[in-house]
């Protein structure tokens, strides 16, 4: 998982970083890996709540595209932020 390789993403000068603030930190640089839409989208529905329909809307794309961004960019994300997981 992300943590265990925290000291290379999070650098607290004379303290020790809290693992949520490690985990944030890793979703934010895997975040600016993906394309605009994703991101925005991603942040939007977690963040805000909104609904695939709403995202759809305020995109003016197709709700099946934005599903597919969504479902794509939570794929890349997951490989972001745990490489080395093979199971799926």
């Amino acid at each position: 998982m992300v943590v265990r390789n925290a000291q290379h993403y999070l650098r607290v000068p004379g303290g020790r970083a809290e693992p949520c603030d490690i985990v944030a930190v890793d979703i934010d640089r895997c975040l600016q890996r993906l394309d605009a839409m994703q991101s925005k989208a991603i942040l939007m529905a977690f963040y805000f709540g909104l609904s695939h329909t709403e995202l759809a809307k305020t995109f003016g794309v197709p709700l099946g595209t934005m599903k597919s961004t969504i479902r794509r960019g939570l794929a890349k994300l997951k490989e972001c932020l745990d490489p080395g997981d093979v199971s799926g």
